[in-house]
């Protein structure tokens, strides 16, 4: 299991900035500092400052709020620690009419076996909102990209346990869409208390969220929109919790004794809509999922 990172400078967030960096031999994180007067002076063709502008906040935004907490890719055997691993979360955009990868994170899911899963996560759903964790400060120009990206909240989003509540760090909160069944009360969040107790993230040993790292869930709180699609795939006959550290493979499921769930009040729907078009899941690897996120080219 691997992770995978796209470098800031291949973002298609950036366009004319990685031209320019591309025109001056370095690379579009160098150009955070500069003004926009003289990076649209230093276009071949230069257009206006407005759209530059916006490329250039949004730059400095991802250099001071993800960036920073960014660490090497995972990567890890198929079992660690007697726990069966392999769950990853796959971040895509629709190019072409085709899926491209951008991101893939080890994250880790329900700890029930199927099929309760069939029940549990609903094939198809959307993101609902997007908060926010009490580590970073919510800025002004965050505001402004969660305004372009469908809408987002600064709240804090708590897991009540048992009266002695817990943050979910960057919870985004995701529905079924219109049609499919599945529970409606979980999210995508940072790994509850920042820790990855026993070495187990990667196996579905969640009590029902989408557990991420913390610059991995801080990525995806900025890089997803508002309403994109979430599909979860996974194949029963490959869903294993434990595994045999000296075969690598994977042993017979065994079903937690702990029933508690991990449901979240759902938030409500975040007051701005821009993204409408989705993709279809192809390429989902062994047990979960992927963001699709359509550019207009």
């Amino acid at each position: 299991m691997q992770e995978y990172f796209t470098s800031v400078g291949e973002l298609s967030e950036f366009p004319r900035l990685r031209a320019i960096a591309a025109a001056r031999k370095t690379d579009v994180a160098s150009l955070a500092k500069e003004r926009v007067e003289a990076l649209v002076a230093s276009e071949e063709r230069p257009s206006d400052s407005a759209g530059l502008a916006l490329e250039l906040e949004d730059l400095q935004n991802y250099l001071q709020q993800v960036q920073r907490y960014k660490t090497d890719p995972v990567v890890k055997p198929s079992v660690v620690h007697g726990y069966c691993v392999g769950q990853t979360l796959s971040f895509c955009e629709v190019v072409d009419g085709q899926p491209k990868l951008v991101y893939r994170f080890v994250t880790s899911s329900l700890r029930n076996a199927p099929p309760p899963l069939y029940r549990y996560y609903a094939p198809i759903n959307v993101i609902n909102s997007r908060n926010w964790s009490s580590d970073r400060r919510y800025s002004p120009a965050d505001a402004r990209r969660d305004m372009r990206m469908g809408g987002g909240y600064a709240r804090i989003v708590p897991f009540a346990n048992g009266g002695r509540p817990i943050e979910m760090p960057n919870f985004m909160h995701f529905v079924p869409v219109a049609g499919y069944s599945g529970l409606s009360g979980h999210g995508i969040h940072e790994i509850a208390g920042g820790l990855d107790s026993g070495g187990t993230f990667g196996a579905p040993v969640s009590l029902g969220c989408i557990r991420l790292n913390k610059f991995q869930a801080k990525l995806a709180r900025w890089w997803t929109p508002s309403e994109a699609k979430f599909f979860v795939y996974f194949e029963p006959n490959r869903y294993r919790t434990f595994g045999d550290a000296a075969t690598g493979r994977a042993k017979g499921f065994r079903t937690p004794q702990d029933p508690e769930m991990e449901i979240a009040a759902a938030p409500p729907r975040p007051a701005y809509r821009i993204v409408s078009n989705r993709a279809k899941n192809t390429f989902a690897p062994f047990s979960l999922s992927y963001f699709a996120r359509t550019l207009a080219r």
